[in-house]
């Protein structure tokens, strides 16, 4: 019963959410079934955790019958009415709905109320809902969604009261929240698209594309910066360069106030995908990431419910540690490490990669070791970061035969676990092997034949720890 699709609705619902649906269950208005009442009642008794082990339908069965003697089994007798609550669960979540945005509630009464023809009602409704649209805190999709819902709304209205001869239909306005509504979510959409081409193979028809664009532009459409973000987004996702990444970053910052927090982060992401295409000195990319990420924690974007997630602490970590920022990433490990995000299995794993990370960077290769030796990670991503981290220390210790050892077991592990691991991850970390295991031999090797090397490495575009391997062939050169 734990395992339940009921008991997984339950559970989204805060404490007072649930008291509410109690009230609502309990109403004779929503429910006039003792039976879903009678399990609402059992259910409430395990609120908000519903973990225990009386939770199951035996016990559900004698809350709801108690001995009664029924035809079908107990199990089956108790789903039926767990599936009836759930459609009364899912009905009460409309009344949720308006009562958190009443905005809806408003606009509905005034359909009601039009269709009845009791237009004396409405003026009023409208003048409501209009007062708080403009109480929107953000020019974003909600708000033009809503902006277009009144001005239908407002135009139903004036198509039943006005004369005809007259034609004014509010049709200028209704066709300005058109216009504006379809703007940003097409351009999000085209967005949304580019991005996922960006970084994987994706199909998808762009060709009204470009039309849209002109269309955009010539109708004055940017003039509103919500609906203008968005077009400077979508105009660097289609043509990336410096000019376009400016111009976007720069009216995040000019409008950062006046931007949905969800909104700033998607944009950032953008921005971030796109810096490697742009920015192809690796030191000016690692910057612009960092600096990227810096204004992220600062505007307070990067934490979701005020949580953070795991990949994110990992990555601005590294980021932070190739700008050699050791102060700054060791207090961001001090202040982010309880962040993660709770129901992440792996925490205490990730906190401790980073702050082995911290301390190779630092060159207290001990000490990473062991760090990295205490993580009981199942993850096969964060064990492929322990792997190559474990072999730059013994590399930096000149643990010879462990590093031979690891090197042959590493391969191995990418072999065994090549259909669990996404193929991208299996290449670069075999290259990875490759390159240290050729830096490790470089010894052998005539200065022009390192200097081979470096160039080798210098031309692969995607490389794990690609400074740090271009740093040991150079010190190799230096000899």
């Amino acid at each position: 019963m734990i395992d339940s699709k009921l008991i997984e609705l339950l559970s989204c619902f805060t404490p007072k959410e649930l008291k509410q649906l109690k009230l609502m269950v309990d109403s004779p208005y929503f429910n006039n079934q003792a039976s879903i009442r009678k399990l609402m009642e059992f259910l409430m008794e395990f609120a908000p955790d519903f973990n225990h082990p009386k939770l199951t339908y035996d016990h559900a069965f004698v809350h709801i019958y108690g001995k009664k003697d029924i035809q079908s089994d107990q199990q089956t007798a108790v789903l039926k009415v767990m599936s009836k609550l759930s459609g009364l669960i899912k009905d009460c979540i409309v009344q949720f709905e308006l009562i958190e945005y009443p905005i809806h509630r408003l606009l509905s009464q005034a359909h009601f109320f039009s269709k009845k023809q009791m237009l004396e009602h409405i003026p009023k409704l409208l003048d409501e809902a209009e007062s708080l649209v403009s109480e929107i805190p953000y020019r974003n999709e909600f708000y033009f969604r809503h902006k277009l819902l009144l001005e239908f709304e407002r135009s139903s209205f004036l198509n039943i009261i006005q004369d005809k001869s007259s034609f004014g239909f509010n049709l200028s306005q209704q066709n300005q929240a058109l216009d504006n509504y379809y703007a940003i979510s097409k351009l999000q959409t085209y967005c949304f698209a580019k991005n996922i081409v960006s970084l994987a193979n994706f199909d998808f028809d762009f060709s009204q594309m470009e039309p849209f664009m002109e269309w955009i532009k010539a109708s004055k459409l940017t003039d509103d910066f919500g609906i203008r973000i968005w077009y400077l987004a979508l105009v660097m996702l289609n043509e990336p360069n410096t000019t376009h990444f400016d111009a976007l970053k720069n009216n995040i910052s000019q409008f950062k106030k006046d931007l949905d927090p969800p909104v700033i982060r998607v944009l950032y992401s953008y921005l971030a995908n796109i810096a490697p295409l742009i920015y192809t000195d690796r030191e000016t990319y690692i910057k612009e990431i960092f600096e990227l990420y810096k204004e992220q924690i600062e505007l307070g974007i990067l934490y979701i419910n005020g949580f953070l997630s795991p990949v994110l602490l990992r990555n601005i970590t590294v980021i932070g540690l190739k700008r050699r920022e050791f102060d700054w990433v060791e207090t961001f490990l001090e202040q982010n490490a309880d962040k993660i995000v709770p129901s992440y299995l792996e925490r205490e794993d990730i906190i401790l990669l980073c702050k082995a990370y911290l301390y190779f960077a630092k060159g207290d290769f001990h000490r990473t070791l062991d760090m990295i030796n205490l993580l009981r990670c199942d993850n096969t991503i964060t064990k492929m970061d322990e792997r190559r981290l474990r072999l730059m220390c013994y590399f930096e210790i000149d643990f010879t035969n462990p590093f031979d050892d690891l090197i042959n077991s590493f391969r191995k592990f990418l072999t065994d676990h090549k259909k669990k691991i996404p193929f991208a991850h299996i290449e670069v970390n075999r290259l990875f092997i490759h390159y240290i295991h050729k830096v490790a031999m470089s010894n052998y090797l005539s200065r022009g034949q390192i200097k081979l090397l470096f160039d080798e490495i210098q031309q692969v575009p995607v490389l794990p720890e690609k400074e740090w391997l271009l740093s040991k062939v150079e010190e190799r050169m230096r000899r």
